[in-house]
């Protein structure tokens, strides 16, 4: 039996990769990710996200995927991550540290977060980017509905 008293809830436990729907909630653009995986492994060492901006649907005959953005780009925003570490959870950890005095990433989680959609509710306060980074450490919705709920998207 594991002894869950030993646990450390100040360092990060696990990451879980939830990719965008290709059929999105109301508002968010249709999307996708490509990830690079070490096979010996199993650790993720890349991944691509690409969009369709269903704002866009009524010219299309079929969706047109466009490039998104790199997640080892946009979210090392020191250049501190090793080009050749997993994005584990200990990435995640420091970006979450890095959006609680960055603004600037909180800002662009958020819109990446609905796949660029052109209806992306505005994140630009303080609050509001304490709020989002208590939801991604949170691990679910369950325990995101203990984050504040006073200034933010949720």
């Amino acid at each position: 039996m594991r002894n869950t008293s030993m646990v450390d809830y100040n360092r990060p436990l696990m990451i879980a990769y939830i990719a965008p729907s290709i059929t999105p909630l109301t508002g968010n653009n249709a999307g996708y990710q490509l990830y690079q995986v070490d096979a010996k492994t199993f650790e993720v060492t890349g991944v691509q996200t690409y969009f369709a901006n269903v704002s866009d649907s009524l010219n299309w005959v079929a969706p047109v995927w466009e490039f998104e953005y790199d997640t080892r780009t946009t979210y090392n925003v020191n250049g501190t991550w090793p080009a050749t570490a997993p994005l584990n959870a200990t990435f995640w950890n420091d970006v979450t540290y890095s959006m609680l005095s960055n603004q600037s990433l909180v800002e662009t989680y958020n819109l990446l977060e609905t796949k660029s959609s052109v209806t992306t509710p505005n994140c630009s306060t303080k609050a509001c980017g304490q709020q989002k980074v208590c939801y991604i450490r949170s691990g679910s919705a369950t325990l995101g509905n203990a984050c504040p709920q006073n200034d933010g998207p949720f």
